[in-house]
Parts: C-alpha cells; sequence; structure tokens
C-alpha cells in the first residue's frame, strides 16, 4: 500500500489525480458567469415558435437553418455600409476581434464543434454586429439609402422580434467594440441607450451589466437600478386577489401611469386607486413575455420583475370583462380582442417558465386585504340587516306568525295569477286554426 502513495515534495501531501485537482480548482464563480443559454425542452416543448427566429439568425445557435438564409445575403451587405458609414478601419477591426474570438467564445453556453473555429467564429461576430449597428440606426438614415432598404416593410417587425428572442443574441462587447472602433462613437451617447432607444425610447439608468440585446431591453422595462444580489432567492409572490372587475366592485378605481417600468404598480389604500403602466398588447407580445420570462428563470438574475408583473397581470386578468375594464383606463392598449388578450394572460401565468418572486408582494398584499375588509364589510351589514329583520318582525311568535302567514298568502296569489295567464294563452292556442303558425 505505501509502494504506491505517491507526495508531493513541497508540502508533503498526497498528490491527487488529475480529474480531482480540476475539481479543487475550479473557479467557484463559474456558477455566476452569464451565457448566451439554450432553452431547455422542458420549456420550449409548451410553445417553441416562441423561441424560434422568423427571419434572421444572430449569433450561431440558429444559423445556416433554412429558413433564415435569405437573410444572410443582407446581412453580409451592412458590413460594408457600416464601415463606410462609421470611418471603421478594416484592419484595426480585424485585429480587434482576433484578439478577443476567444474570451467571446466563452459567451455561449452550447457551442458546436463548426464554431470551435476561430476564423467562422469571428466572421460570424462581425457579420451580425455590423448587421445590429445598421439595423438600430436605420431610423435615422434618410429615404432611399440602400441601408435602409434592407429593413423596409414586414420584414422590419419580423426582426425586431426575433432580436429579442433568447437564443438569438450576441454579446453585448461585440457590438460596442464595433461601435467604438468607429469616428461616430465620439458624439452619441452608449451602446445601450442606443438599443433601448431604438425598442421603446426612453434611456436606461443602471449599474448593472448588460450581456446582450434582450437583456439591455429587460433592464429598460423594469427601470432598473442597483447591484446585482449574489444568489437567487425563491421568494414568495404575495398572496391571491380579486380579479380587476371584482376589484372594481369593491370600489377600487384603476390607472394607468406615464412609466416605463412594468413593476411600477402602486395601490393608494385610502383613496383606493391601483396605478398600473400602459401595456401593448399585439401578436408578438406573447413570445416577448416568453423569452423575457425564460432569460430570467434561466440566467442569474437579481430580481425576477418580468415574471412577478405577468403572474400580477395573470389574477388580475382572468375574464373578457377584466380587460374590458382595463382597456377603458387605457392600461391595455391592443387591437386584439378582449378574450384573446384575457387568454393570452391566462396562459402566460400558467406557463412553467414564470418564476415571480416578491417584487410585487407589498401591492398583491394590499389588495388582498382591501378584498378581505370588503367582503368583512358585506357579511357585517348582512348580519345586521338580519339581527334587525328578526328583532322588527320576530319579536313574539304573534308578529312571527303573522309574518309567515302574509308570505304564504303572497306566493300563493302570485302562483294563482300565473296560472290563470297560462290557461288564457292556452284556450287562446286551442281556437287558432291547423297549420297557422306554419310556413
Amino acid at each position: 500500500m505505501a509502494e504506491n502513495e505517491n507526495f508531493d515534495i513541497e508540502d508533503g501531501s498526497r498528490s491527487l489525480p488529475a480529474f480531482f485537482r480540476r475539481l479543487v480548482e475550479e473557479d467557484v464563480d463559474t456558477e455566476r458567469r452569464r451565457f448566451i443559454i439554450k432553452v431547455p425542452p422542458y420549456i420550449s416543448r409548451f410553445n417553441s415558435d416562441a423561441y424560434m427566429p422568423r427571419v434572421v439568425s444572430i449569433g450561431p445557435y440558429h444559423h445556416g437553418k433554412e429558413h433564415l438564409r435569405s437573410m444572410e445575403a443582407r446581412k453580409r451587405r451592412c458590413v460594408s455600409s457600416f464601415m463606410k458609414r462609421s470611418g471603421c478601419n478594416p484592419q484595426r477591426c480585424y485585429d480587434r476581434f482576433r484578439e478577443l474570438t476567444p474570451q467571446l467564445m466563452q459567451y455561449y453556453e452550447h457551442l458546436d464543434t463548426e464554431w470551435r473555429n476561430e476564423d467562422k467564429f469571428l466572421e460570424l461576430m462581425v457579420v451580425d454586429g455590423c448587421f445590429l449597428l445598421e439595423y438600430f440606426s436605420s431610423r435615422t438614415l434618410p429615404d432611399g439609402d440602400p441601408a435602409k432598404d434592407i429593413f423596409l416593410g414586414s420584414v422590419g417587425s419580423s426582426i425586431k422580434r426575433d432580436l429579442l428572442l433568447i437564443e438569438n443574441q450576441l454579446p453585448i462587447q461585440v457590438i460596442r467594440q464595433l461601435y467604438s472602433l468607429g469616428d461616430q462613437c465620439r458624439v452619441i451617447k452608449d451602446i445601450e441607450n442606443i438599443i433601448l432607444d431604438f425598442f421603446r425610447g426612453g434611456q436606461i439608468t443602471t449599474t448593472l451589466s448588460c450581456l446582450h440585446v434582450l437583456d439591455v431591453y429587460r433592464k429598460g422595462v423594469l427601470r432598473q437600478i442597483g447591484s446585482p444580489l449574489p444568489h437567487k432567492v425563491r421568494c414568495f409572490p404575495g398572496p391571491p386577489f380579486p380579479s380587476a372587475m371584482d376589484l372594481s366592485r369593491t370600489g377600487i378605481k384603476f390607472k394607468v401611469i406615464g412609466t416605463y417600468g412594468l413593476v411600477d404598480i402602486h395601490f393608494d389604500n385610502e383613496r383606493g386607486f391601483l396605478s398600473l403602466p400602459c401595456i401593448v398588447v399585439d401578436e408578438d407580445t406573447a413570445t416577448l413575455f416568453l423569452n423575457l420570462m425564460a432569460l430570467e428563470k434561466l440566467d442569474i438574475m437579481e430580481r425576477n420583475g418580468v415574471s412577478s408583473y405577468v403572474a400580477f397581470m395573470g389574477l388580475l386578468i382572468r375574464s373578457a370583462q377584466d380587460v374590458k375594464v382595463l382597456r377603458s383606463r387605457r392600461i391595455i392598449v391592443s387591437e386584439e380582442s378582449d378574450d384573446v388578450i384575457a387568454r393570452l394572460f391566462n396562459e402566460l401565468g400558467k406557463n412553467p417558465v414564470n418564476d415571480p418572486d416578491n417584487c410585487l408582494y407589498v401591492v398583491r398584499s394590499a389588495l388582498a386585504r382591501w378584498s378581505n375588509s370588503y367582503i368583512r364589510k358585506c357579511n357585517e351589514r348582512l348580519v345586521d340587516w338580519g339581527t334587525k329583520f328578526l328583532q322588527t318582525y320576530c319579536k313574539n311568535p304573534w308578529t312571527a306568525i303573522g309574518l309567515v302567514a302574509g308570505a304564504i298568502l303572497l306566493v300563493a296569489t302570485v302562483t294563482q295569477a300565473v296560472y290563470a295567464v297560462l290557461q288564457y294563452y292556452q284556450d287562446d292556442l286551442s281556437l287558432a286554426p291547423p297549420n297557422a303558425f306554419g310556413p
């Protein structure tokens, strides 16, 4: 036994096998490293189309698929147009990305063997990065510009949808590096705000680093400020509460607020106002929410704000009547029908990708307390009315007997009147000639 033991000469400790040493020496921060991920089957099987690009692939995961190949020629045209427009030096660009390629490869959680070739991967990063920058600047280009014509028509809206898919992403570092290599970076703001301006308008105020375009968009809609938590903690999202229609019956009034923050939802308990941001619902809303929620569930996020919002709206909207209430207050703006919108939020709320935290715990708790208080007051009123009734009409046996007798007489009178009316119509029909109501 002793003959087979090996010892480290320096510290006298037993030397470890290579596989075990790798385990011991592995970076403890590896779990917290953020990747561009693929959606696992247990999530994608419920709605696989929601994670699949329609017209353009960005990054390696969907590159080369048959239905996306027609866009590749357009993407390549964007390289030369970006170089000319930005003043980017091709040699500097190549040298910079040659240096960055190994690092950029590490951003992808699942990278196939074909993309381990550094030249091929570098080409993909530059082509897709130039395409994105040209697309984001297309609104400012003059009409008739060849670069703008690439994004005209229905293809433009489909591209916009595809850029917000979790598997169709490029590291933000690629876009930032390309942008910084051009002359235009001296006069325009940072790349995150260029992206956010394109999709929503406004600016993002955050100290958090963004991984890709979808990540920028998510932080924009949440108006996120602060530093990430070290670990994601599963929290109770809050108690359930009644739907919009039922809340309106309890006296709650709905109010739209001019903010982009999805979780900027507030309840004024004294005045009974529930304030929510406006949301525009269209045919791509479900796809957008599914990808945002997948990002929160599968990535390392500081808060699950989008999932919490979807769970909140799923409770608020349970039927078409609830949608009608919110639409009347301009909280929901859409050309879709009330039934379609109600079904959309019901299905999103039940999807396994939805993983809410306690972002809206305070509001949910306040609404539940308000509702319980209203129900309690109604029950107290019923008990009070019942007590007064008994005290007024049943204080002695003779009064109670008279009340019962009066009720029996009333029922008998109504019954006699109904029978008389039915008998009249029956006699009238018997006098009618045969086939009087026929064709």
